[in-house]
């Protein structure tokens, strides 16, 4: 089991696959009311096993790619550019750089923006408390801090240290319950913590357009998910109920002249205002979400199914450049197959390689041909 250059490309393509999918299914209800919030859950599972799993086993198949772009790009990541220091090597030591920042200034800035939270004045009231006690009994959540402040727009949750910060307002005694139990919910259920995998990927893979899609769309799921679990089980009354308070908060959010635009680091909003499209979608959903326990285990149960076969699959077989044979040489019987068994490179005394197998054929390679047979295993030696 190794990691090579074409096993990580590899990964880049099949967990890209994953977020597309993950894509098109959040924008499809039926695919929510068939096989549930979860499904999608799985599909960031495979990304994430994917990407960060980008291993060769021996039993993969190579596959070839002809004369194309694969095999140009390849030769031009393998060109050595200044003392044998080659593109790709550069462009790995910038990635680290810039991954290192990220990963330091996503630290630094949780720890910041936990510390203002902490140091903000709290006008908590006895309705909150309350409403509090009752949601703690019902979820058996315990250790929450609850932070009310005018410096919010919208009731919001932080994973972490367990945050709920309210905006200060008069609630209604139905509308905090509902608040309350919706933040609960996402503590409960750990989303915070899936959000803050997936900002770790952001600043490790941050030239991959596909981790800020995963991002994205990753933190509708959760909502979606977070509905059905407060009140897709109950009847139409308790819904309506639960997402008129949705547009209360939206009225209020809109309506607040103290906005204060603060860090907000892997948290979860109860209401988001500037994604209309994704808040329609939480209304259609909950409000016709029906819930079918034995189906829903069917088709969940296929749905694993079909992506552990799927992730395996994805194992199996590795894209990599190869080399067409000219035609002249095959009809004149010159064409042999070279493996790292038969062949090996030799480096002369001059700085040249040459190809030698044992059949006694020799051939002078340049050294991106030269860098690209070492990844595939061929052993090189000095003359």
């Amino acid at each position: 089991m190794s990691v090579t250059l074409y096993s990580f490309l590899m990964a880049l393509l099949c967990s890209s696959a994953f977020v597309v999918l993950l894509v098109l299914f959040r924008r499809k209800n039926e695919f929510i009311y068939t096989f549930g919030t979860t499904s999608m859950l799985l599909l960031f599972a495979g990304f994430v096993i994917r990407l960060a799993l980008p291993v060769e086993f021996p039993f993969v198949k190579e596959i070839g790619l002809f004369d194309g772009l694969y095999a140009n790009v390849n030769s031009f990541l393998m060109k050595n550019l200044y003392y044998g220091i080659s593109f790709i090597e550069i462009l790995v030591v910038i990635w680290g750089i810039v991954s290192a920042i990220l990963l330091i200034k996503l630290v630094v800035k949780h720890i910041g923006f936990t510390r203002a939270m902490l140091r903000l004045k709290n006008h908590i009231t006895p309705q909150i408390t309350e409403c509090q006690k009752r949601i703690e009994a019902e979820l058996h959540v315990k250790n929450v801090h609850i932070i009310c402040s005018p410096h919010f727009e919208a009731p919001l949750c932080s994973g972490i240290m367990k945050l709920i910060l309210l905006p200060e307002m008069d609630y209604s005694d139905e509308d905090l319950y509902y608040i309350l139990k919706h933040e609960y919910t996402h503590l409960k259920n750990g989303d915070l913590y899936l959000k803050m995998l997936v900002e770790v990927f952001v600043a490790i893979f941050w030239w991959n357009p596909f981790v800020y899609l995963l991002r994205y769309n990753l933190s509708d799921v959760l909502e979606i998910k977070c509905d059905l679990s407060v009140v897709g089980k109950e009847n139409r009354e308790i819904k309506a109920s639960y997402l008129q308070t949705i547009l209360n908060m939206v009225k209020a959010s809109l309506n607040n002249d103290k906005k204060d635009k603060k860090l907000r680091l892997t948290t979860a909003e109860f209401v988001n205002y500037s994604k209309e499209d994704s808040l329609t979608q939480r209304f259609k959903v909950v409000i016709n979400y029906k819930p079918n326990r034995r189906k829903g285990i069917l088709y969940f149960t296929g749905f694993i199914a079909t992506m552990v076969l799927t992730l395996s699959v994805s194992y199996m077989f590795v894209l990599q450049p190869a080399h067409t044979v000219p035609q002249e040489e095959i009809d004149e019987g010159g064409a042999v197959e070279i493996t790292p068994e038969n062949t090996y490179i030799l480096e002369t005394e001059d700085g040249k390689y040459i190809l030698i197998s044992d059949n006694g054929i020799e051939n002078e390679i340049d050294e991106s041909f030269k860098d690209m047979l070492i990844l595939d295993g061929f052993e090189i030696k000095e003359e």
